[in-house]
């Protein structure tokens, strides 16, 4: 346990650069609050991340989403191009980015993520 503790610190101190970027120093508080540390007992996961997110970066949710994999954990990604992490901050991006469209993409792949969770855990009864 102890090996497979150690090699995930390794993750934070190299996000710690973009963390310091943000204004986020404190790279405890990452390492206690992100869900890449914690994997165990976690339920099936249903990852939607905009490619374009400007606060976080995509890129977390794809090491998220590798470390599932790596585990055996149950989990879906969903990623949508041109999405930015507040969908849109004018009329002019809402447009760009169908806003509408993607809400209503992410609304229903997060009913199927339910869904499929759902009948996963009728199964096992």
């Amino acid at each position: 346990m102890a090996a497979s503790r150690s090699r995930s610190l390794l993750i934070p101190i190299a996000q710690c650069e973009w963390l310091k970027s943000t204004r986020v120093v404190d790279c405890g508080s990452y390492y206690k609050y992100s869900a890449i540390f914690h994997l165990e007992g976690l339920p099936p996961v249903c990852l939607l991340h905009g490619v374009d997110d400007e606060l976080s970066p995509f890129s977390q949710s794809v090491e998220l989403a590798k470390e599932l994999e790596r585990h055996g954990m149950p989990y879906k990604f969903y990623s949508y191009e041109g999405l930015k992490h507040y969908f849109s901050t004018s009329a002019d991006n809402a447009t760009t980015c169908n806003w509408w469209s993607v809400a209503w993409q992410m609304f229903q792949d997060s009913l199927a993520c339910l869904r499929r969770a759902l009948a996963s855990q009728r199964a096992l009864r």
